[in-house]
Order: C-alpha cells, then sequence, then structure tokens
C-alpha cells in the first residue's frame, strides 16, 4: 500500500481507498461499497449467468435511494480504472461507460468487499487519504499519524471506525432505510468492525506471548487484490 512513501495516498498506491468520497452533491465514504454489494448480490433479477448486471440497473438502484447520480458515475469511473478494476464493463474498457450496457464485480472487487476493506492494516492507512466531513475528526487523527504504539494505532483505527459508523447512520436515517440486517447499502461499518476486533483480539494476543509489540509485526494484506 505505501511502495517507497511513509504514507498513504490513493494517487501512488496499488490499492485503492474503498471510503473514498467524491466531491459530487450528496457524494458517501460508502458508494464504492454499495456498487460492489449490489453488483455481488441479487439485487438484479436479470443478472447474467456471467454474473453481469445491467448498469442502468446499477446506477437506478443506487441514485433512486441516495439521489447522487453525479457521485455513482464517478465512483464507477473509478472502479474501472485499469490496473484496479474493481468492477469490468461488457465493453472490457477502461476509460468510458460508452457503448456498455452491463457490469460485474471482478475478483479483485469481491476481495476488497469480502476481506480488505475489514482489515486492521488496511484501515489504519487509508484514513490518511480520507476527506472527513468533521474538522474535529481529521484534526484529531492527523494529530497521531505518526503515532507506532499498537494500542495508539488500534485508538486511531476505533476513532475512524467510529466516524464512519456515524455518517453511516446518518444517511440510512435521512433515507428512512433500516439499519438492521444488510443490504447492498449496508450498514457495512458492524461487519467490518468486528473483523477489526477479531484481528485487535490476535494481535493482542501474539504480543502476550511475545512479550510485546516491538518483536511483533501486525498481519498484513495479502500483496495482490
Amino acid at each position: 500500500m505505501l511502495g517507497e512513501y511513509r504514507y498513504y495516498k490513493e494517487t501512488r498506491s496499488a490499492l485503492m481507498n474503498a471510503f473514498h468520497a467524491t466531491t459530487a452533491r450528496n457524494a458517501s465514504h460508502f458508494t464504492t461499497l454499495r456498487i460492489l454489494h449490489y453488483l455481488a448480490g441479487p439485487y438484479d433479477p436479470a443478472k447474467s449467468g456471467e454474473e453481469f448486471v445491467g448498469l442502468d440497473s446499477l446506477v437506478s438502484a443506487i441514485v433512486g435511494t441516495f439521489d447522487n447520480e453525479d457521485d455513482c458515475m464517478k465512483t464507477i469511473m473509478r472502479l474501472i480504472q485499469l490496473n484496479r478494476q474493481l468492477i469490468e464493463l461488457d465493453t472490457r474498457r477502461t476509460d468510458s461507460l460508452a457503448g456498455s450496457s452491463s457490469v460485474r464485480i471482478t475478483t479483485s472487487g469481491r476481495y476488497y468487499m469480502d476481506y480488505l476493506v475489514k482489515s486492521f492494516a488496511y484501515l489504519d492507512l487509508v484514513w490518511q487519504d480520507t476527506a472527513f466531513a468533521s474538522y474535529s475528526v481529521a484534526d484529531s487523527l492527523q494529530k497521531s499519524i505518526n503515532h507506532l504504539d499498537m494500542e495508539l494505532r488500534f485508538e486511531r483505527v476505533e476513532r475512524f471506525l467510529e466516524y464512519l459508523a456515524q455518517q453511516e447512520q446518518q444517511e440510512l436515517g435521512s433515507r428512512n432505510l433500516p439499519s438492521g440486517g444488510q443490504n447492498y447499502y449496508g450498514p457495512f461499518v458492524p461487519v467490518i468492525r468486528g473483523q477489526y476486533l477479531r484481528e485487535r483480539a490476535v494481535i493482542r494476543s501474539r504480543a502476550k506471548r511475545l512479550g510485546s509489540y516491538s518483536e511483533l509485526d501486525a498481519p498484513t494484506c495479502p500483496q495482490s487484490a
């Protein structure tokens, strides 16, 4: 994720920030996850045997629920980018939606959705290149950016997850969407937090056996996505 750099920035990393919010109206930290979950799930009755979903169906579902057409289209363009391609058009184009009628989630997209976005190592870096709607949260996290102590890193990730949870609840509540269970629109943070807590427990257990965090490398994400 970092390459030769000290801090994470999406534009110079091999990995995408799934919590990126575009500058469009009604943009959300969760548009990427909503698109991936819609494509992966049974939400389009016309879904093909090759897992392709109608592009119009996808856009209608997202925009019809969140009134965010520009945000949705900008996010789709991010997700089809060459060398990332979390989703794939039927035209196989990576620079334009021209001529496309359907789209499907890729193996990379499933990896992000099912594992990567829930992992401690990922969460502990992507907040560095996330635009926050709260100045106080952004300022608090920025002050902790150089912390290497594992417990302080845990606190940092938990602050990030708390912020995401608040944003998600506000969005679902404003659209009168249920916050229990899970649909393509979420909620996602409870599941993400659950995986993070399991990883935190494993890290603490290993550190206890070794005697300190200094001898312990936190579980890292697999190199390929």
